[in-house]
């Protein structure tokens, strides 16, 4: 699933392989062992995920952006607008 998702492609959308392999993750419960978006309190743990972040790296160049979710440790839109450079 990850493996064969792409790190190039246009610049304002390289990350959408990415991010559709993300939301297709959620259908898992957030404490699931096998979740990208956790809630790890299930698990003793009082961690949630707070952000999600994407890199492109070159010999010759490097784009990495992050997105918060809009509530810890639940799923919701992710704008990974590009960082000061």
């Amino acid at each position: 699933m990850f493996a064969a998702a792409p790190t190039d492609g246009p610049a304002e959308s390289w990350w959408r392989p990415w991010l559709e392999v993300l939301e297709r993750s959620t259908a898992l419960p957030p404490s699931d062992d096998r979740a990208i978006i956790r809630d790890n309190r299930a698990h003793g743990y009082p961690t949630l995920s707070l952000l999600a972040c994407v890199a492109s790296i070159t010999p010759t160049s490097s784009d990495v952006r992050y997105a918060e979710l809009a509530h810890a440790g639940e799923w919701s839109h992710l704008d990974f607008a590009a960082g000061a450079a």
